[in-house]
């Protein structure tokens, strides 16, 4: 299989590539915006052995990062997954983990990648298969995003039970609380600002797509008895215009992606960030209540 087949299709089946993460020279993951939802994910091409060769990539352009496997994640990094991964098991089989420079693909799979920056902010991308990808391109969109709802509402119950949990063992302290509920509420803004981005794109896709066919139309081949002068010109402006106005469409496209990317990087980001906080606090208080039984028992 090359990469031009492969983008192809994805192209004929409602898919914008956003960006490419190679390993020992290949392509891993094409993370990829779905036109009729608007979400981002990653599929999995590693074992097609496909390089990113400029000279036959279509997408020259786009960015890559370059991973290499390490076994020497951060605490922190190691902290976050455990801790998602205790939550949700959606989490644990479907997705991966990317903060700052660091990647975890799952519990003894690590990756650093050379051209990330080193920033303290999560995401988490659903993974899936080429081969599932192509048994189930018609009904992707749902199935991306009952996974993605299922791992979100997971991590927002823990952080909400646990928001009940420090609220009865602090009573005296509401920073903390504050906090986490600040994360939330940041979450909750990015959430928002997703989904209108992820509308806009949906719009902008299908006003490409008329657009397109518009297009198509105005070139359609003409006999020569039925051309005139006057239609020719009628003809030459139209298509003019419906190209300047197609260029103005994958311009706002393009800036769509980004805003989805960022604002769906923002809301993995503030829920994770409260997760971890949560959590610290949950085992800290776990911690302190055995140690308080323990004295007791003296």
């Amino acid at each position: 299989m090359s990469l031009n087949k492969l983008l192809i299709f994805f192209k004929e089946n409602q898919h914008d590539v956003v960006d490419y993460w190679i390993l020992d020279e290949k392509i891993k993951w094409i993370k990829v915006c779905n036109r009729k939802g608007g979400d981002i994910y990653m599929i999995n091409i590693f074992s097609y052995n496909i390089s990113l060769d400029g000279a036959e990539d279509i997408h020259y352009k786009t960015n890559r990062f370059l991973l290499y496997e390490t076994d020497n994640p951060t605490m922190e990094m190691r902290e976050v997954y455990t801790g998602l991964t205790q939550i949700s098991k959606e989490v644990k089989n479907k997705f991966i983990l990317v903060g700052g420079n660091e990647v975890c693909e799952s519990e003894n799979t690590w990756y650093k990648a050379h051209n990330l920056p080193k920033l303290n902010c999560y995401s988490l991308y659903m993974v899936i298969d080429l081969e599932w990808f192509y048994e189930n391109v018609y009904v992707i969109s749902h199935e991306i995003k009952r996974h993605q709802t299922n791992a979100c509402l997971k991590i927002c119950e823990f952080v909400q039970s646990a928001l009940g949990d420090v609220n009865t063992f602090l009573k005296e302290d509401e920073q903390i609380k504050k906090c986490i509920t600040k994360l939330m509420s940041k979450f909750q803004h990015n959430r928002k600002n997703l989904a209108r981005s992820q509308q806009l794109y949906t719009t902008v896709c299908k006003d490409c797509s008329q657009t397109s066919l518009s297009l198509q139309k105005v070139d359609e081949h003409i006999h020569p008895n039925d051309m005139n002068f006057r239609s020719a010109v009628n003809r030459q402006y139209m298509r003019k215009k419906l190209t300047d106005k197609m260029d103005k469409l994958e311009d706002v496209k393009i800036g769509t992606i980004s805003n989805i990317c960022y604002f769906s990087g923002m809301k993995w980001n503030y829920l994770v960030q409260s997760m971890l906080l949560a959590s610290r606090l949950v085992n800290l208080m776990k911690s302190i209540i055995t140690s308080t039984k323990d004295a007791e028992r003296l």
